[in-house]
């Protein structure tokens, strides 16, 4: 068993080495954190207590130990990954020519 959590653990870093990985997985993780920061804001906004109590609980359960959060993101973050390569590799193998850079807008 340790060594399928080391296995596990080296296949993660292995791809949170590129840097479009990581900035997949902070975007995952400002995304899956709106909760908390958007009620942050709205209690800035608005001054009700309600937006900081719901943000304040929120992100207490979601960062506390024991909780699926990161995984959660590095679940996200690996199926977007590969969602993104699958594309990359079919429109190869249909030819597709790269864009230009004057068509795109």
């Amino acid at each position: 068993m340790p060594e399928k959590f080391k296995a596990l653990l080296r296949r993660i870093w292995a791809q949170c080495r590129d840097v479009h990985t990581i900035v997949l997985f902070l975007l995952v993780v400002a995304v899956l954190y709106t909760p908390a920061w958007g009620g942050l804001l709205l209690y800035a906004l608005t001054r009700s207590e309600l937006y900081l109590a719901a943000a304040t609980s929120w992100a207490l359960f979601w960062a506390g130990p024991f909780t699926p959060f990161f995984p959660l993101c590095l679940a996200i973050t690996a199926a977007l990954r590969r969602l993104n390569l699958r594309y990359i590799r079919r429109k190869k193998e249909r030819g597709d020519p790269p864009p230009d850079d004057e068509t795109v807008p």
